[in-house]
């Protein structure tokens, strides 16, 4: 439970700024057309690939940021 709270208090610094656009989501769908179902309703697979975008770009943000703390961090190990 805890885990899913800061995951989702990470998502709310972090991903305040994501947008992802229909050009986007068009070249996506462009790009795997032949992987995509043949009978699926337009409106239905560009909403599930955007969400899918998002949650991309916010996989990378977090990445980044964690590594932006890592980078910036001073730890100090006592013996």
């Amino acid at each position: 439970m805890e885990e899913v709270r800061f995951q989702k208090i990470v998502e709310k610094i972090v991903g305040k700024d994501i947008n992802v656009t229909d050009q986007e989501v068009s070249n996506y769908l462009k790009q795997n057309e032949n992987l995509l179902p043949k009978d699926s309703n337009t409106e239905e697979l560009k909403s599930t690939v955007k969400r899918r975008l998002e949650q991309q770009k916010m996989n990378e943000k977090i990445q980044s940021w964690i590594e932006s703390l890592q980078d910036s961090a001073k730890i100090i190990y006592f013996r």
